[in-house]
């Protein structure tokens, strides 16, 4: 018993070291939007409309990799940005980190190639 408590007090700091984000610069290629029931409509003025579930799938060229990344949030929670807008982008495992402005956002990598090869928008292969 004595051995796994030390064993456990040995390996407690080892697992709590966080791993340091490496930071790149990058652009929104695009920035579309999906509600659960099909294409975005404008706000209507409705509260449902305004919380409703959107999927929100972004296409980011950060310079050596381009990626398209995805999240499902309220249509309150999305990310703004205009195509073009420049953010800050760190990938942690299957997630890649944006930051713009001083709010970051955790969206899941739905596919990460090297610059110079197409992304292709999944929606086309339908």
């Amino acid at each position: 018993m004595k051995l796994l408590i030390l064993t456990l007090l040995v390996l407690l700091p080892l697992s709590a070291k966080k791993k340091e984000l490496v930071w790149e610069h990058a652009v929104i290629e695009s920035n579309l939007r999906q509600l659960d029931r099909g294409p975005m409509a404008p706000f209507d003025g409705r509260l449902d409309a305004y919380t409703a579930t959107v999927r929100e799938s972004i296409y980011i060229d950060a310079g050596e990799w381009l990626y398209h990344v995805t999240r499902t949030v309220t249509t309150r929670g999305t990310l703004n940005l205009r195509d073009g807008a420049k953010v800050d982008v760190a990938e942690d495992g299957k997630s890649l980190i944006i930051r713009a402005g001083n709010k970051q956002h955790t969206f899941h990598i739905e596919q990460r190639s090297k610059a110079g090869k197409h992304v292709t928008d999944p929606a086309s292969r339908r």
